[in-house]
């Protein structure tokens, strides 16, 4: 199952190897560890520029995020699930 969204969350990232890569967000008052990064780029939003990042968490289920340079703030865009999202 496949659920769009565009809500703010917060995220850990790191910086490695000059990259940002995010290594858990809260989602809905939950912690969501990332277990790794499947794939990211980066696309311009006028003057901004917005990172995006499909990543696995521990759960199994794949989840879209953006950085957003114009707001400086994390969104999670998309939710791919095996099962119930809530």
């Amino acid at each position: 199952m496949v659920f769009e969204t565009k809500e703010v969350i917060s995220v850990s990232a790191v910086f490695q190897d000059f990259h940002l890569r995010p290594v858990a967000f809260i989602w809905n008052g939950r912690k969501y560890r990332v277990i790794s990064i499947l794939g990211s780029f980066q696309n311009q939003k006028g003057k901004f520029r917005c990172y995006n990042y499909a990543v696995k968490a521990q759960n199994g289920d794949v989840y879209e995020i953006c950085f957003s340079t114009e707001d400086m703030s994390w969104s999670l865009i998309r939710v791919h699930s095996q099962g119930d999202i809530l």
